[in-house]
């Protein structure tokens, strides 16, 4: 994930002063700018068709919009709720196999799918690219940091957990260059533990990269 490039299309991208490859899978979906100007448009998006848009931004907080709204999207989309329930209502005979408010429960239940569901696979050479997390579950199965991040996140807050992306800056970096996401549990609480989810690293809920690798991070509400 570099962070200099953006999301929702595909073309010649202008960010940060120079020109670069970039853009995403809008996947059947109309995309309002978020700080962006689009300069690029490939594809209709009729009949389920891929609708691919290229936007040209310029700073940080702009292309985590176009991820901030690719999460929203998602968590209010039907496909994605019923994705989520049907893993946390699995019965191991007459119980629940993650019992009711076991949270915990819940969060790992919700990362596990992902992590079995989408496999960790680099973008387009030279164009960063997201899909729908509807459809990422259902049809590409394939996504990096940013898009895993997106998809794991609509599928919490489907079923109400509050999230935050996390970008983080890596010791000797120049470049913000990683994405992934922090939960508050339990839902619903004053009082939260933040836990982080990094889907798109082979390891399980709650790791996160380790703070002698972070120079700097910044998180972001969702």
């Amino acid at each position: 994930m570099s962070l200099a490039q953006i999301v929702y299309g595909l073309g010649t991208l202008v960010a940060g002063g120079r020109l670069i490859r970039a853009g995403v899978r809008a996947l059947g979906e109309t995309a309002a700018p978020l700080g962006g100007r689009e300069i690029a448009r490939v594809g209709d998006g009729s009949a389920g068709a891929p609708l691919m848009r290229t936007y040209e931004v310029h700073t940080l907080d702009e292309r985590v919009a176009y991820i901030r709204e690719m999460a929203r999207k998602g968590q209010t989309d039907p496909r994605v709720r019923q994705l989520a329930l049907t893993t946390l209502t699995k019965k191991c005979g007459e119980k629940w196999c993650v019992a009711e408010k076991d949270y915990d429960a819940e969060v790992t239940a919700l990362f596990d799918f992902v992590r079995s569901q989408v496999r960790y696979t680099h973008d387009i050479l030279n164009v960063d690219t997201f899909t729908q997390p509807a459809r990422t579950l259902t049809e590409f199965h394939a996504e990096d940091c940013d898009g895993l991040t997106a998809t794991l996140a609509a599928l919490l807050m489907s079923v109400g957990y509050y999230c935050r992306f996390r970008v983080i800056r890596e010791v000797g970096a120049d470049e913000w260059g990683h994405i992934f996401l922090i939960v508050a549990i339990p839902p619903g609480s004053q009082e939260v533990r933040w836990v982080g989810l990094d889907a798109s690293v082979d390891q399980p809920a709650g790791w996160v990269p380790a703070p002698s690798v972070v120079a700097a991070y910044r998180d972001f509400e969702i």
